[in-house]
């Protein structure tokens, strides 16, 4: 009888060693993916094209799409050298039509936050969570209208 239950026993211990196997990639696979998302994405450093203020947009109201119960908050914040709020003003107006136009049916949130140093600087943020800091030139509006060749 105990022969037989030590082998019940070895064996059941086996079919958890392997059912644990099996369960451990998945679960660390999961977390990763969870921290991927909380982390955020990789945003330029030094000024950006036209087109790649386009893509940075785009990419962000898409993602926006995907829950759109979740607020887009965009932030100004203006850089060494500028001492006028009329500039962020104006690139708080050129976000407002580029992002607020009927097709996309953005519910956004548009302000103006604390100066910082170096580049002038737009926060793109989902549900309270910075997606991207874009930089911008001294007095340079937004360049969402029109790229020059």
């Amino acid at each position: 009888m105990r022969i037989k239950s030590s082998f019940i026993n070895q064996k059941v211990l086996q079919i958890s060693f392997l059912i644990l196997l099996c369960i451990l990639p998945l679960t660390v696979t999961q977390a990763q993916t969870k921290q991927a998302q909380d982390e955020p994405f990789d945003s330029p450093t030094n000024l950006i094209t036209c087109e790649d203020w386009i893509n940075y947009i785009g990419e962000t109201v898409g993602q926006w799409g995907k829950n759109k119960n979740a607020s887009l908050i965009v932030i100004a914040r203006l850089g060494d050298g500028e001492s006028s709020r009329r500039i962020n003003l104006k690139r708080i107006k050129t976000l407002k039509e580029y992002i607020l136009v009927p097709r996309w049916k953005v519910k956004a949130v548009f302000a103006e936050g604390d100066r910082v140093k170096g580049y002038a600087i737009i926060e793109l943020y989902i549900e309270g969570k910075l997606r991207y800091s874009l930089p911008l030139g001294l007095k340079q509006d937004v360049p969402l209208r029109v790229c020059n060749p």
